[in-house]
């Protein structure tokens, strides 16, 4: 399907983005607390948020290998970071909104 590197990029960034500021604003935050939440879930929400906001741990690691500094890889990691940030933020938005104390990023 994809001959190069670049193809492989250009089709990512045509993908539509789920998570745009219309959609993350249109979820009823205020409602989560009406629901209850399995205190035995609460871990598995925080382990998730924090890989995901640890990514960017990961990301400035990679940016120093010579994988990193390929143009192609590196335009598609600045993204991928920045999603996986994203996602971060609303499972700790999430946490928070539903009553558990949770660190602000």
């Amino acid at each position: 399907m994809f001959e190069t590197d670049k193809e492989v990029l250009d089709w990512y960034e045509r993908q539509p983005r789920a998570l745009v500021k219309e959609f993350v604003d249109s979820i009823p935050w205020r409602d989560v607390r009406n629901y209850e939440l399995n205190p035995d879930f609460v871990p598995v929400l925080v382990y998730m948020r924090d890989v995901e906001y640890f990514t960017e741990i990961y990301y400035r690691e990679l940016r120093r290998t010579p994988t990193g500094r390929d143009p192609i890889i590196r335009k598609f990691m600045d993204r991928w970071n920045t999603e996986e940030n994203q996602h971060a933020h609303l499972l700790n938005r999430f946490l928070h909104e539903a009553g558990i104390p949770t660190n602000r990023f």
